[in-house]
């Protein structure tokens, strides 16, 4: 079976961009920095979720995966230091030694099998495709992951915020535990979300004292925000504003590598009178009546790129099968 797939795709962050600071109002010489960023989301995507509070579909850093998917779609260590395949469906995992998560308990093979095997798994299935016991503790900072069916994309699963590493503070709380740069502070459905600065990070500490996630998701409203100063970054804004705000002073617009996608897929398999696609002719017919440049410019206003697979050309990468026996 065949398919002709035009991929259009792009991420857009839009940053207010003041002073030299990078946030918050013009900022005068020897003046201290803006400590607080107020970020302008869309929709709350919590709901009724909020064991993903914090982490998913909203990462606000406050939980780690063992594998960080760095901008340009690489995979790097986080909590996991090294890792390798096995063989027998299993990879083995290195864990990074003195960490604590923010309620002061230790990081170590326990909480990582205890998060994988328990708190990701809703209805005991998952893309990973384990069951229980099959998060095997070979010490405090050793772990083999067995999958129920041979898997060599398991390190960048791993690296979903879904995946990141929690405890709870006990059974009945909501409260995001991890061991991120950030701690919880509140939540508000629907209003926001507040972050402050993890002091005792063991990475990198973070430069800003308290993140603020503001849910708004109309998307003129976010852009009133920001243009009024009430907001210092925005996101998810619709491609037909981005030349808007391109030409308006003091909004300055930072591109991501292209990661989302749009489709078109034709269907070869109808029955009649529905099987006119199943000539390759047709198709291709199809494929040349698509003017893709024009789509790129004048619909996405240069914000996409075209392929011909469905795994746009920043994120489709190769491993060579020699770098499965070991990944560091």
């Amino acid at each position: 079976m065949k398919y002709l797939r035009q991929i259009v795709s792009f991420l857009v962050i839009i940053m207010l961009v003041a002073g030299s600071a990078g946030c918050g109002g013009q900022q005068r010489e020897g003046q201290v920095s803006k400590k607080e960023l107020v970020v302008g989301v869309g929709a709350d995507g919590y709901g009724q979720k909020e064991s993903d509070l914090g982490i998913y579909p909203l990462n606000a850093n406050i939980c780690e995966p063992l594998i960080r998917l760095t901008p340009e779609y690489q995979i790097e260590p986080l909590l996991a230091t090294k890792w390798e395949y096995k063989g027998n469906n299993t990879w083995r995992f290195y864990l990074r030694k003195g960490i604590k998560f923010h309620n002061d308990k230790d990081f170590n093979a326990k909480t990582v099998k205890d998060t994988l095997e328990k708190g990701i798994r809703p209805s005991g299935k998952s893309i990973l495709k384990i069951k229980e016991d099959a998060v095997k503790i070979i010490d405090d900072y050793t772990v083999d992951i067995v999958t129920t069916e041979p898997n060599m994309r398991v390190p960048e699963i791993l690296a979903h915020p879904s995946f990141a590493i929690r405890v709870k503070e006990n059974e009945n709380s909501q409260k995001p535990i991890g061991t991120g740069p950030f701690r919880f502070v509140r939540y508000e459905q629907d209003k926001e979300l507040v972050v402050e600065r993890n002091p005792n990070y063991w990475g990198e500490p973070a430069k800003v004292d308290k993140i603020v996630f503001k849910f708004v998701p109309d998307h003129n409203s976010r852009l009133l925000a920001l243009q009024a100063g009430e907001v210092d970054v925005i996101t998810e804004i619709p491609r037909e504003m981005i030349g808007q705000l391109r030409t308006t002073q003091g909004i300055h617009v930072l591109h991501g590598k292209t990661g989302a996608y749009v489709a078109l897929s034709l269907m070869v398999n109808g029955k009649q009178p529905y099987d006119i696609l199943q000539d390759i002719r047709i198709r291709q017919a199809v494929g040349w009546a698509i003017d893709r440049e024009a789509l790129t410019q004048k619909v996405w206003e240069g914000n996409a790129v075209s392929s011909q697979t469905i795994i746009p050309p920043d994120i489709l990468r190769e491993f060579p099968m020699t770098n499965f026996r070991s990944l560091h």
